[in-house]
């Protein structure tokens, strides 16, 4: 898959290093897959990935980690970052409002 707004990615490593090796990782996995279905992806991600009204919230890291906020475009192979959260706090108020 081909991630675009990469650079998020990228942001949230320098801005939080305790994060470097999981944000590698998780770019690591998707840039490697090919996805062509929902179920592809919660073959990957398991309980880690959930489907929110048309996004895909991935959890890496758990409790010290993130939350990446996606859309995935399973026809054109693409993945495209919306959103990080490394605040829960801020994770909650978001998914308060699209009332998950």
């Amino acid at each position: 898959m081909k991630i675009m707004n990469k650079n998020l990615l990228e942001d949230c490593k320098r801005e939080h290093s305790y994060l470097i090796s999981k944000i590698t990782r998780f770019i690591a996995i998707v840039e490697t897959m090919q996805w062509t279905s929902p179920q592809d992806v919660r073959n990957t991600f398991g309980r880690h990935a959930d489907q929110v009204k048309g996004y895909w919230i991935i959890d890496i890291g758990g409790k010290k980690g993130a939350r990446v906020l996606l859309v995935i475009q399973f026809d054109e192979s693409v993945v495209i970052v919306q959103k990080i959260w490394t605040d829960h706090n801020e994770y909650m108020q978001w998914s308060k409002r699209v009332r998950i």
